[in-house]
């Protein structure tokens, strides 16, 4: 019985992490280089982008920083920083740009994803855009 229990106890101690643990392996899982993905994202938001998205790309660093290799309506900047949330549901990602004082959302952060999504022009408003993004 006594090993029973101890098995149970290291199984519930090394399977709790902290919040700042799921944040920080959030973060590494989601580290790297993302394309629009233009198959995916609805073509009426492709359509009023008059600057063009053909090719964007967001590059998420392991320092917490991003950058995008263009300026498109949907972004504020081109540079910033994100927060990983807790790779679940009740903690998505946020945008943080240099420039701007707009927060935006991006989900389904769940760990390990080749796929993410930019929500709407501002985390603050009711209407949300979905723009998908792939790794590469």
């Amino acid at each position: 019985m006594y090993k029973f229990s101890l098995a149970i106890l290291v199984l519930v101690v090394s399977c709790g992490l902290s919040e700042e643990e799921a944040r920080n392996r959030c973060k590494i899982s989601h580290a790297g280089s993302y394309v629009l993905d233009t198959t995916r994202t609805e073509r009426a938001l492709l359509a009023t982008d008059s600057v063009g998205t053909k090719g964007l790309i967001i590059i998420f660093n392991t320092d917490s920083t991003f950058y995008t290799n263009m300026r498109v309506a949907f972004l504020d900047d081109t540079c910033g920083f994100w927060d990983a949330g807790t790779c679940g549901f009740e903690s998505s990602g946020k945008l943080y740009f240099k420039h701007s004082p707009h927060i935006i959302s991006f989900a389904p952060c769940h760990e390990g994803d080749s796929t993410c999504m930019i929500l709407g022009k501002n985390i603050s408003t009711s209407t949300s855009s979905n723009y998908w993004f792939k790794r590469i």
